[in-house]
């Protein structure tokens, strides 16, 4: 009877610090991650473009990581201009202990295929930051999206109500110069 006794008394304590202990723990990362992965449609981020020919956002359900990615697309015909033709963007809360924006990117899946692409972060005073430049994605392989990790602090606007844009830019030649976004998470 005594070794019954201890043993449940035993449990209870057991029991006890486990619950309070799960109490006091500081919340994981996992619960203040902010993830889009367009499995089904554009997430909630809205389409833009330039207004040239060739100018599109769609979401698409043959690529990406699963399937459903989105395509940006556009052309200067050859001339590269500079700027944006086709973008996504969203208004996003980031969590007060965000330090990271990731996501995949590839480009068209057709031989020599690439195209630039510019993230950036309009902060809560309005002011445009650049994270990444107008970056030339990896050369396409006829047939097979290639799809490359990408990662870049965004520390510094934690706590923030930003506006994050995703912009694709015709870099060269004029033709094949889509690229593919999936998997956009913020931790």
């Amino acid at each position: 009877m005594k070794l019954n006794l201890l043993f449940v008394l035993f449990i209870g304590i057991s029991l006890l610090m486990t619950l309070s202990c799960t109490e006091d723990e500081a919340p994981t990362g996992a619960e203040n991650t902010i993830a889009f992965t367009f499995d089904a449609d554009l997430d909630g981020w809205v389409p833009g473009i330039a207004g040239g020919g060739l100018d599109a956002v769609r979401w698409i359900d043959w690529g990406g990581q699963p399937e459903g990615a989105v395509e940006m697309d556009g052309s200067d015909f050859g001339t590269s201009d500079g700027q944006a033709n086709a973008w996504i963007y969203q208004e996003i809360e980031l969590p007060g202990d965000a330090t990271t924006l990731k996501f995949q990117t590839s480009t068209h899946d057709r031989d020599g295929a690439n195209a630039h692409l510019r993230v950036r972060l309009v902060d809560a005073g309005g002011v445009s930051h650049t994270l990444i430049d107008w970056e030339v994605g990896e050369p396409g392989v006829e047939g097979q999206l290639v799809w490359i990790d990408k990662s870049v602090s965004i520390a510094a606007y934690a706590g923030q109500t930003v506006t994050i844009f995703f912009e694709q830019g015709d870099n060269d030649i004029g033709f094949h110069e889509q690229r593919y976004l999936d998997n956009i998470v913020i931790e």
